[in-house]
């Protein structure tokens, strides 16, 4: 899955969700930011194993690293 999958996916959901593309991204961004303040070693391993050249990834990043990651340590880390 490549970032154009991620960008498909957020037009999708934004779609599903009655709001604008740019609004889906940003609750997703504030959700990565959240996620990354985590200060369980769980969600700290995961975020550390994940930052892309020392920049935060992107939504559509995450989006894609997620849909080709392992489903329960997904959960675990977001506590789904």
């Amino acid at each position: 899955m490549d970032n154009s999958k991620g960008a498909q996916a957020i037009r999708k959901a934004a779609r599903m969700h009655g709001v604008s593309v740019a609004e889906a991204r940003r609750e997703i961004q504030l959700a990565i930011e959240q996620g990354m303040k985590d200060p369980a070693p769980e969600a700290q391993a995961f975020w550390r194993g994940y930052i892309l050249s020392g920049r935060n990834p992107t939504p559509e990043e995450v989006i894609v690293y997620m849909a080709g990651s392992d489903t329960r340590q997904t959960h675990e880390v977001l506590k789904v």
